[in-house]
């Protein structure tokens, strides 16, 4: 994902490119925590990531939360069991309800 800003430790570092990759640069060995800021999107917290002079790739920053404007729909797809045991949770704002929907 393009644009996320990269927060080592509550301090911006660097912010993706278009290909969704980033490079932290001049990062002593130690241990650290990652995180991803993008507008809409929320993504996990990476804990205890240990950085060494060896460190070939940083783990993965997964997005865990889209913020959604507008229609949500699943699509079925070839594969029926995809979304068999998705849970998507979609909150109401004017109304201020919570509806989880759980696809049969």
């Amino acid at each position: 994902i393009e644009g996320v800003k990269i927060i080592l430790d509550g301090e911006d570092k660097t912010v993706s490119g278009k290909d969704g990759y980033y490079t932290l640069e001049k990062v002593q060995s130690n241990s650290y925590t990652i995180e991803g800021q993008h507008e809409h999107l929320f993504f996990d917290v990476l804990s205890n990531v240990q950085f060494e002079p060896t460190l070939e790739k940083i783990p993965n920053l997964n997005l865990k939360m889209i913020h959604v404007c507008g229609h949500v729909s699943l699509v079925e797809e070839k594969n029926e069991n995809e979304f068999k045991n998705a849970r998507v949770t979609i909150f109401l704002e004017k109304q201020r309800e919570k509806r989880s929907i759980i696809p049969e």
